[in-house]
């Protein structure tokens, strides 16, 4: 294995447990919006070592998030997580290499499918496979399978084809000028990927860890930290993508 392809490896799987730990709240159970996925469509251009970090990315993290959050681990989180990734991670390589962003955003959609249709199984296997399942929100009683594809879907549009896509088009601009696959530009990539972890994580993890040691980790004070992590994520993801367009208009 080349060193290139080895330190890949290092960083997706550093990157995605760190932001599934992170911000585990919102990374498990069927009404997730695991926004280390908006990893996953950077396989397009780094192929199968960024599928395989973020397969092991996501075993550790799976593993370390349910010891922390839920006492615990299972087997089969730990293990279909890294497969749904996997899968994901190598299709979307396929379909979307080398092309165009239309072929790329066609990929995201197809890695989303795959993810939601495992995920949302086994997790729907994981919780006693229920008959029934009320989607929140909607108030919509729904068949217990296809519901829980349902609400993973839902969460990984959202991390994979939109904040996903835009970090992954700003990162092209930035580096490529829109085009081609890296090379040397590996360790720009690590810099750019590791502050934006950091940043994605910093102001949800000291928001919630205030609200446990403050004893005001109610349900209300969730709701809010969760659509906090959402807004600071999306606004994070849109200033970086503004970044990338001025970066590119200075070339």
């Amino acid at each position: 294995m080349r060193s290139r392809d080895a330190s890949v490896i290092v960083v997706f799987a550093a990157l995605y447990s760190i932001l599934v730990v992170g911000l585990a709240p919102i990374s498990f159970l069927p009404i997730q919006v695991r926004l280390a996925d908006a990893l996953i469509p950077f396989t397009v251009i780094y192929g199968a070592p960024a599928s395989i970090g973020l397969a092991l990315g996501a075993a550790v993290g799976n593993f370390v998030g349910g010891q922390l959050y839920f006492g615990g681990w299972a087997l089969v989180d730990v293990v279909g997580g890294s497969v749904a990734n996997l899968l994901a991670g190598y299709v979307g390589w396929w379909m979307g290499r080398g092309g165009s962003r239309r072929r790329r955003v066609a990929a995201t959609l197809i890695q989303t499918l795959i993810i939601s249709l495992i995920v949302g199984s086994y997790l729907w296997l994981l919780l006693g496979a229920p008959e029934r399942f009320t989607i929140p929100v909607l108030d919509v009683e729904v068949p217990g399978l296809p519901a829980f594809w349902i609400t993973i879907g839902f969460g990984s549009i959202v991390a994979i084809v939109f904040v996903g896509n835009i970090l992954l088009e700003s990162f092209l601009r930035m580096t490529l000028g829109g085009a081609g696959v890296p090379g040397s530009q590996a360790q720009e990539f690590v810099v750019e990927s590791v502050k934006l972890a950091v940043a994605m994580t910093s102001a949800p993890i000291t928001l919630l860890v205030f609200l446990w040691f403050t004893g005001q980790a109610t349900i209300p004070m969730l709701t809010f930290w969760t659509a906090f992590a959402f807004a600071w994520t999306l606004t994070l993801a849109l200033l970086y993508h503004r970044r990338g367009v001025s970066k590119r208009k200075r070339h």
